[in-house]
């Protein structure tokens, strides 16, 4: 179909415990300029070869690097050049690793959990992996990251509204403040805003607030960020699919990079900020909201590691 049921299709994994979900996604062009030469990293023919396919028959024609892509347009948009086609094909993975942790922290202990296939790549790979075969994390592995913090927030559409959950991992009670908002993609100033203050048992997943909210299905975002003694971080939700959201389509403008950092400013609104070069990252394929500015620290994933792209959704 055309994913317009997106979220009701992804709730539909929610299982007792899930033993293998799959964690497609594309490696960073730094990665893969390192096994493929020139205009052989936008190939696809090259990239479906060095991407592991099913033998069945299903698969013959329509392989799992042609769902793949094909997953991405739907989703995210129509390519608009090569190089945004493998951007989408790198963030899908950390859509479906973000979706699918939350989904299932949210049913703790309905759900006691699922297992990612896979942690690294054996061999250079267009393939199921959250790290690739050099060591450099994908897309996949900072969704990871955020999401199992040892307390995170989710937020879930309910009959006549929305509910904004607490997750803790943690063996004691976690406090802490979440401010709920409507973004739009180009005001600065949220259309709606709420603070709630949390505390939350240990070892539980727990609705901390439930209401409606007005979000139309295109042109806003439904944003929360959350704070703890632990640290902070942010988490969304969309109404339909990420194509749908009228985004502005604007870059992350680069104001300072050094050795150890580099800081971005976002002009509108821009779902997806990917950083791309051999690094390990603090944070990436993070959401920005207008003029809001951050400062990513960063450290060589291995010693190949000079450039950093941007690229932005």
């Amino acid at each position: 179909g055309d994913l317009s049921d997106y979220h009701p299709m992804f709730d539909g994994l929610l299982s007792r415990f899930n033993s293998e979900l799959p964690c497609m996604g594309t490696p960073s062009l730094s990665s893969l300029r390192r096994f493929l030469d020139g205009d052989q990293v936008y190939d696809d023919d090259c990239l479906r070869f060095h991407t592991k396919n099913n033998p069945c028959p299903e698969f013959t024609e329509f392989g799992i690097y042609d769902a793949q892509a094909a997953f991405a347009g739907k989703l995210l948009g129509e390519f608009r050049d090569r190089d945004d086609k493998l951007f989408k094909m790198q963030y899908i993975q950390y859509e479906w690793v973000r979706y699918c942790v939350e989904l299932y922290r949210r049913h703790k202990w309905f759900s006691s959990g699922a297992l990612f296939w896979m942690f690294d790549d054996c061999w250079p790979a267009n393939g199921w992996a959250l790290v690739d075969y050099y060591g450099v994390p994908k897309a996949g592995y900072y969704a990871l990251k955020n999401t199992c913090r040892p307390v995170a927030a989710s937020i879930a559409a309910e009959a006549g509204g929305f509910a904004l959950y607490v997750l803790n991992d943690l063996p004691q009670a976690a406090e802490g403040e979440a401010r709920l908002y409507v973004q739009g993609m180009t005001e600065r100033a949220p259309l709606w805003e709420k603070t709630i203050p949390f505390t939350v048992e240990a070892n539980v997943s727990s609705v901390i607030w439930r209401g409606e909210v007005s979000l139309p299905e295109t042109g806003a975002i439904l944003l929360c960020d959350w704070r703890t003694e632990g640290g902070s971080a942010r988490t969304f939700y969309f109404p339909r699919r990420v194509r749908d959201l009228g985004l502005p389509g604007v870059q992350a403008e680069v104001v300072e990079r050094t050795d150890t950092h580099i800081t971005l400013r976002a002009a509108a609104y821009i779902h997806a900020v990917g950083l791309d070069g051999a690094y390990d990252f603090e944070d990436n394929f993070f959401p920005m909201t207008p003029g809001e500015e951050r400062t990513i620290p960063f450290r060589k994933a291995d010693e190949t590691a000079a450039d950093i792209l941007v690229h932005c959704l």
